[in-house]
């Protein structure tokens, strides 16, 4: 992962990035926590079940 020189940024910057990285974090979690919740329905459907 390439670092990055933060202290060249002005504080508007930061507070900008500082949004960007939560929405990209919160975005991971959204995409992890679906994934896991079709991996569950799949195996509920292969065992008989409907989780719905």
């Amino acid at each position: 992962m390439a670092s990055i020189d933060l202290t060249s940024f002005s504080l508007p910057e930061l507070k900008q990035l500082q949004k960007d990285v939560k929405h990209a974090i919160d975005g991971y979690s959204d995409r992890q926590k679906q994934e896991a919740i079709s991996a569950l329905e799949i195996k509920a459907q292969e065992l008989g079940f409907n989780l719905l």
